[in-house]
């Protein structure tokens, strides 16, 4: 503990020294009108895993959220980067995250920073929720969008059950107290089909409604869509769904709408949030924390 406390005293020395060239990185993190690429490959998580200190361990995957927040708070206050890309090569998130991801796009946009999704490998229904948040979407070349709805799967065991001799003994106050349902019987009551029914209903119609305020579809326009199924990269830009299709290296020479000869200039997420975040001095003796203790079941 000892030699961790003298290690940080040094450190806030040379950063004192050094101060005039720590507060210049942290002004020029982004060039001046640059974009900050953001890639999306993988889950979505609410806060980022915890890090081995041993350097063989894997490294954790997946894009926290918190991450997110870190970095459009930091480009918000900043008046050098000009947008931020996000380019999504696998997207795996629940509704929850999802409209999360959306709400902190829209904050982005609303602070006046442009916000371009590029889909490399096309989509699914996830990535309409970052289609409908973006001033502009770029598709890859011979790739499909498919927004195909939603739906909800429900395994029911009552059957196996029964085959092995085994008895559930369920109890339920009431209709809709449906948790027991998978093993106590062999398909989904009334009541539990109408509860899914309508969270599915929600779910299409809060998307819905983002492609009309996104993309400035027609409400009838939009459930068509998703009636529609599988939209091919050619027919996904007259559909309203996609501005420009592009190829893989094509990006970032599109950005601002028209075709430019040289790649916009760019400063990764990482890059630049770790250069915004510098401080001249870093606490010596560790902050008091918060635990956050995640209950299931």
């Amino acid at each position: 503990m000892l030699l961790v406390l003298l290690l940080r005293l040094v450190g806030n020395l040379l950063r004192v020294v050094f101060f005039p060239l720590v507060l210049l990185r942290r002004h020029r993190a982004s060039p001046k009108d640059g974009w900050v690429p953001l890639e999306l490959d993988g889950a979505v998580l609410e806060m980022a895993p915890p890090r081995s200190f041993l350097p063989w361990a894997p490294r954790p995957t997946g894009m926290p959220l918190q991450r997110l927040r870190e970095l459009v708070t930091a480009m918000l206050e900043d008046p050098r980067p000009a947008g931020l890309l996000v380019t999504v090569r696998s997207f795996s998130a629940s509704p929850a995250p999802r409209t999360a991801i959306a709400a902190e796009l829209a904050r982005l946009r609303a602070g006046k920073k442009r916000v371009v999704v590029h889909l490399p490998f096309g989509g699914s229904t996830p990535e309409l929720a970052l289609v409908a948040a973006a001033d502009r979407v770029l598709l890859g070349a011979t790739t499909t969008l498919g927004p195909l709805g939603f739906r909800s799967i429900a395994v029911y065991l009552r059957r196996a059950l029964d085959d092995v001799g085994l008895v559930p003994d369920v109890h339920a106050e009431g209709a809709y107290k449906t948790a027991g349902e998978p093993i106590s019987l062999d398909e989904m009551s009334l009541a539990q089909a109408e509860q899914v029914g309508r969270l599915l209903d929600v779910f299409s119609d809060e998307l819905v409604s983002a492609l009309v305020s996104g993309r400035g579809m027609t409400r009838e326009a939009a459930v068509a869509l998703l009636d529609r199924g599988l939209v091919s990269a050619a027919d996904a830009v007259p559909l309203g769904l996609v501005d420009a299709v592009v190829h893989d290296d094509e990006a970032v020479h599109v950005l601002d709408g028209e075709r430019t000869e040289h790649p916009a200039r760019t400063v990764s997420a990482g890059s630049y949030l770790r250069r915004r975040k510098a401080t001249v001095l870093r606490r010596v003796l560790p902050p008091r924390a918060v635990a956050v203790v995640e209950l299931h079941g």
